[in-house]
Formats: structure tokens, sequence, C-alpha cells
């Protein structure tokens, strides 16, 4: 066992500063999946504990007080776990409408190693019910899990998903623009185009009802399967016996490779109103977003943002939805925007070696994504063009990814297997981690501006796995940041 602490929770923050109850939740319902321990995990707390657990079971502490304290944090958030012919369901309910998409962030890793370990006795072995807000501020909404979230996941372990990207995606080959560094990369086609349909997604999300603030009472249901792919090329379930890289749970992943930037092809607009509120917001919504996103494409202070773009007519052709959300508690309004780029054909490798096959880095262009909730005391429009803002500086700034994914890759980085496939980036000679040699394969995402949620992400990683991460900034004409994890 091992402990980490993680002190100045929110510090900074002026109003209500520590752990939130929502927080608190997500502690929580991780521990009781995964096991170990918390010590001083209470609404308000700046510094809490988190002790392992070898067993994968709640620990039990000699202290006492550290025991009831356990009992105490899962009463109060309404932790549930029944156990249903060999399937784990767990409910996990904030009491408010703190946000489901953040309980689902700190349960996601336990959830799915739970499932990599009862995937010889069942296919389908963990289901979280969860219970709160599904759109909340200061948190990503539920449509930003199912459009961006959901498909990488399915797509990074090679299973088939339902969130698919419009039909308008192609294939396309994309090159690196830094002029600091040699990279070299095989082609690849794209793994979630042709993961087989005849795999479950591994993350299947099922949104039973909406919830709004103040009152919350969303629901969420998401099943978790083990991965087909890791279970055909990795015994993932032995402990890694790697020296520079140890991961608690025995579990590790496939590299990560999002060096290239490729075309934005398609975009949606999606807007909502949900209970008493009226459509014509949710219809202002889209009006104020599109004029946003065409005053940029004329703008010539955007010309980063344009050369993303295959061509003018993406722009012209967005997909818009508006969507009338009647089954859900309370009301509201809400606008999320999806940019779509093409599949990157050269961001890492398969390799068949003397019929071994290795596992390749994700060769799958994570969509970009915006959203901005519905305010009595904003226009709607503001509401759209606020959301447009916030994907033009995404698409502008040159990464893979948006801001709001930068730190939720940082755990798969972390837990990335050294030895797996794909080519080294590093290497201008054309060799790496193809099998053909033992060089080391680094995880790497090209992104914006660092967000503080990706450098705690970062920081926390290192001190529980032990892999270390490296961030160069490139030159002016990248727009961006390289993240570059080293297992």
């Amino acid at each position: 066992t091992s402990t980490t602490t993680i002190t100045n929770i929110r510090a900074n923050r002026p109003n209500r500063p520590g752990v939130r109850p929502q927080h608190l939740a997500g502690m929580a319902l991780a521990v009781e999946i995964g096991g170990g321990s918390l010590t001083n995990a209470e609404v308000g707390a700046t510094s809490v504990s988190y002790m392992s657990s070898s067993s994968g079971l709640p620990s039990t502490s000699p202290d006492d007080n550290v025991n009831q304290q356990q009992q105490q944090i899962a009463k109060r958030n309404n932790l549930k776990r029944n156990n249903d012919n060999g399937s784990l369901h767990y409910l996990a309910d904030t009491g408010t409408a703190g946000s489901i998409a953040l309980l689902l962030q700190s349960s996601f890793l336990p959830a799915l190693t739970k499932a990599m370990r009862m995937r010889s006795h069942n296919p389908t072995p963990v289901t979280i019910e969860f219970r709160g807000g599904t759109n909340a501020s200061g948190a990503p909404q539920i449509d930003y899990v199912t459009e961006v979230f959901v498909p990488f996941v399915n797509s990074y372990f090679g299973q088939s998903s339902d969130n698919k990207p419009p039909e308008k995606r192609m294939t396309t080959t994309a090159k690196s623009t830094s002029n600091k560094r040699s990279r070299q990369q095989s082609s690849c086609s794209n793994a979630f185009a042709e993961s087989s349909s005849s795999h479950p997604a591994i993350m299947d999300v099922q949104i039973l009802k909406r919830g709004y603030y103040p009152r919350g009472g969303g629901i969420v249901q998401v099943h978790f399967q083990s991965p087909s792919s890791l279970s055909t090329n990795n015994d993932t379930t032995k402990p890694n016996n790697n020296n520079n890289h140890h991961s608690s749970s025995g579990i590790t992943f496939p590299p990560i490779k999002l060096t290239n930037c490729a075309p934005i092809s398609s975009m949606k607009i999606k807007a909502y109103h949900a209970g008493k509120c009226p459509s014509y917001i949710a219809r202002k919504m889209v009006a104020g977003a599109k004029q946003e996103l065409t005053r940029a494409w004329k703008s010539n202070s955007h010309s980063n943002f344009r050369k993303r773009f295959m061509n003018k007519s993406v722009i012209e052709s967005v997909t818009t939805e508006i969507v009338h959300e009647a089954n859900c508690l309370g009301s509201g309004s809400g606008i999320l925007i999806v940019a779509y780029p093409t599949t990157s054909s050269n961001n890492g490798s398969s390799s068949s070696a003397n019929n071994k096959t290795t596992t390749s880095p994700l060769s799958y262009h994570p969509p970009l994504a915006s959203s901005a909730l519905g305010d009595r005391k904003v226009p709607p429009q503001t509401t759209g063009s606020t959301a447009a803002k916030e994907i033009i500086e995404a698409i502008a700034s040159g990464g893979c990814v948006d801001r709001w994914f930068q730190d939720q890759l940082i755990p798969f980085m972390a837990l990335a297997d050294n030895n797996g496939g794909g080519v080294d980036n590093d290497r201008s000679d054309g060799h790496g981690c193809d099998g053909s040699n033992e060089d080391t394969c680094y995880s790497e995402v090209l992104c914006g501006e660092l967000t503080l949620h990706t450098q705690t992400a970062m920081h926390v990683a290192e001190r529980m796995t032990g892999c270390k991460f490296e961030v160069e900034r490139l030159d002016d004409n990248d727009c961006s940041k390289d993240e570059k994890g080293k297992n």
C-alpha cells in the first residue's frame, strides 16, 4: 500500500474553497469501486489523503475513526453496491445538482479496471447509476461526455460505439508543422472506423433523465465492459514489471499519439431547451453561434482558425439540431458545438511480426467541443456566441484536443504501456515501439495552453504512478504546446 496526500485543494477559490459535495461523492465512489481508504474527506477540506489497497477492496484501517469516516462518507453520498449474478451495480447520488460528469470522471478508471479484472466470468461486469446534475455550470456537460469522451474511449480500445461521428468524416494524411523536431510516423487507418461491430462498446452512457440547477435529480446509467483488444493482446491483469512505471492496479493502456492537427471536416451545433423553457431560446442560441463562426471566418485576425478547415463549406453547412428535453427535473437550456477533424492516417501504426500483434497508438482524432448554459440574465444569442468563441479558440490553437479534454487524457498517458506498438515519433530513423526492438514508446499529445487542471493532473499522476511528463513549447507557427508523457 501507499499513501498520496493532495493539499491546497481549490485553495484560491474566493467562494467555498476546498472539496465540494460532488467532489467528495466522486472520491467516495472511486474508493468504493477501486479500493483503498480516504482520510479527512469532507466538504470544505483543502487536504485529503488516499491510501491504496492491493486487494481492490475498500480498506479497513487500524484507526477506528478512519473506518467510521469511510462508512459515513458512503452513507452521506448515498453509495450503494449490489452484486447481481456476478455483475456489480453501483449507485452514486450527490443529493444536489452537482455534476454527474465530474462523478463519472473520478470513477471511470476504477470502474474500467474492475471490469478488466472480472472479464473472465462476466461480459457486463460493472454498471454505475449516477444521480445529480446532467448540465451544470463550471463542469463538463453530459452532452460533452457522450459526444467527445465516450467515442474517444471506445476508439482508444478499438471497440464499436453508437456515438459515431458524422458520415462526412474522411481519411487523409496530416503532417506535423513543427520546425523544432523531426517526426517520422508510419501510415495507420482510423481505429474508430475500423473497430469491429462484433465487439460492444466498453463504455455505454444512457441519459434517463435530465437534471438542472438547483434541484438536480438527473439520472445517467453507465455500463462498462472489458476491452477485448487488451484481453487479446495483453494480459493486463498481471502486474506491470517495468521498473520505470508502476500502476497499483496492474493495468496498462495503449500509448497515445496525437501530434498532428487534422483539418476540420464538419461541425455540429446542438441546442436544447428543457422543461418549460421555450424553443425560441434554443433557436436564438444557434443563431448567435452561427453568426460568431461566420464572423471569425471572415476576420483577418482569425487566420489560424481558417487554416484548420478543409474549405469554407464546412462553416456554411454546419449541422444544427434543436432538442426539447421533456423528461427532466426543472427547466434549462444550453448549447454544444462540436468540430470533427478528419481522421489522420499517420498518428500511429499497427504492426504484425512473427504473428505477434502489437497495440497501436491512438489514431482517431477526438472532436473539439465547447458548450454554454442558458442564463435568464444573459440573452440567448450571447450564450451561443460565447460557446462559438470557445470553439474558435480551440480550433485556432492548433491543438489536437480542446482545453476540457487535456486533463482527461492524463490518466491514459500515465498508465500507457511503454512497450506498446506504434512508432516512436522522437526517432528520425523510423524505428521505435513497433515490436522490432525495445525502444521506449512515449505518449504524446499536441494541445493548446495547458490548463491548471491539466498541470495538477500531471503532477498527481507522476506521484501515483511514477511516470514522467515533459512539456515543450513549440514555435509560433504551431500555436500550441506539446505534452509528452514518459512512462
